[in-house]
């Protein structure tokens, strides 16, 4: 399982180092792509697989379906970490979610995400006030 926030860097030539704890998971191949929230999902290639393959890109006759299996697909990259544990970003992939320099690598169970770390920063905030004001989140806390 994928767990934890670890921050990093975009090197100069556009990688992102994985935690050394991901490694293992992503060292048959990973694919990364667009996530929700102008984040990037980063998939170990058999995970990617396993999810998408109801993301039949030839199911042509719902317009919802075609959308969510273009952006899937269109902005993909299929690729492996090198010997240092970097993970190549296409600049089209860092573009849409916003990557310059400092970023957070997130575990999120069977993928990972990929944030701008102002953007995760934000997004960060957000959802610790919210977690802290449901019902959930008391619960939790009288643990």
């Amino acid at each position: 399982m994928l767990l934890g926030t670890h921050r990093h860097i975009v090197d100069a030539k556009g990688r992102v180092v994985m935690p050394a704890r991901f490694r293992a998971a992503l060292s048959g191949g990973v694919v990364a792509t667009r996530g929700y929230d102008h984040c990037l999902f980063v998939f170990p290639k058999e995970v990617f697989e396993r999810e998408h393959a109801h993301l039949d890109p030839r199911d042509r006759s719902n317009l919802e379906n075609r959308d969510h299996a273009r952006a899937v697909f269109s902005g993909a990259s299929e690729d492996s970490l090198d010997a240092q544990g970097r993970l190549p970003v296409p600049a089209p992939l860092r573009e849409y979610a916003r990557l310059d320099r400092d970023v957070f690598v997130l575990g999120v169970g069977d993928h990972i995400e990929i944030w701008d770390a102002a953007s995760w920063a934000r997004r960060q905030a957000d959802l610790d006030e919210k977690y802290a004001s449901t019902d959930t989140g008391r619960r939790e806390e009288g643990r």
